[in-house]
């Protein structure tokens, strides 16, 4: 087993870490939780950062200073404290898989000939910053009618991967 020596946030730079809890399950967005000191000069600057779609990055750093990127996810929500003369920001965020379940959809797939990947490779079109990998063996031919009835993209992804 590896040893980890340090978290590696960005583009927040924190200078002690209060509290970090990630949650991950199959087919849910991860979610995060995390809750440091920052330095009082970098606070205008990252609430500049938290007004518009923020991407956070935590990563652990072994002694050889090799990184594993443990969360990439957007920034939901946030709050700041100020206990005594400390400053405290804590993030709230989900990966950014999330951005797939914002909006519903009603389309239909009926080629009759689409493989699952061709499905996919139109829904990553439409979701810019998506990708997918997929093995060969679940990228057969949907011969029925398939519909996104009302599903978000997200939830339309799950349903394909369960045929």
């Amino acid at each position: 087993m590896k040893d980890y020596w340090r978290l590696v946030t960005e583009p927040f730079e924190f200078l002690n870490i209060n509290f970090f809890h990630m949650n991950q399950e199959l087919n849910e967005h991860v979610s995060l939780s995390f809750s440091g000191l920052i330095a009082d000069n970098s606070l205008e600057e990252y609430l500049d950062m938290l007004q518009n779609d923020s991407w956070f990055k935590i990563e652990v750093e072994d002694k050889y200073q090799e990184r594993q990127i443990l969360f990439y996810g957007i920034i939901t929500s946030y709050t700041i404290n100020f206990t005594g003369q400390d400053t405290v920001l804590t993030l709230y965020g989900m990966s950014g898989t999330y951005l797939l379940d914002l909006k519903s959809h009603l389309r239909t797939f009926q080629n009759g000939t689409e493989k699952h990947s061709e499905i996919l490779s139109f829904l990553c079109k439409e979701n810019k910053e998506m990708a997918f990998i997929m093995g060969r063996q679940g990228d057969e031919e949907i011969s029925n009618l398939l519909i996104q009835y009302y599903e978000t993209d997200w939830q339309f992804m799950k349903r394909l991967a369960s045929h």
